[in-house]
């Protein structure tokens, strides 16, 4: 079972890490369209950063939930998971900022993947 927890939460990285891509650019790709804003990030804010973190951790989510149905913890990990991501993100984002007063692009992008990791990482110790 702790190997296909690993394999779940691996798939799960590489899913949050793609829609989260996705969901960066899909605001400007849909001629800002005002529907998809609140899935999608519209500037390079960290509460933005946040937004495409949340919402394919959480589709994620539901989609592992049909798989995890003997878990009786399952959306209390979950919950705790998402939870660490979107706390990394502002943290990271903001001590570094701090440290070094300005924050490259790459950092942002870096800090997102980071985040995602966290999350991730924090969930399979908790299952």
């Amino acid at each position: 079972m702790k190997r296909q927890v690993g394999l779940w939460q691996l798939m799960g990285f590489a899913v949050t890490a793609l829609g989260g891509t996705l969901l960066h650019f899909l605001y400007e790709w849909t001629g800002e369209q005002v529907w998809i804003a609140p899935f999608s990030g519209i500037n390079e804010s960290t509460w933005e950063h946040m937004k495409i973190l949340f919402w394919p951790m959480f589709l994620y989510a539901i989609v592992q939930s049909f798989f995890f149905k003997d878990r009786n913890d399952f959306w209390c990990i979950k919950c705790k998971g998402i939870l660490a991501g979107l706390v990394s993100i502002p943290l990271l984002f903001y001590t570094y900022n701090g440290a070094i007063g300005k924050s490259p692009d790459w950092i942002n992008i870096a800090i997102f993947f980071i985040s995602a990791a966290i999350a991730y990482i924090y969930e399979t110790k908790l299952f």
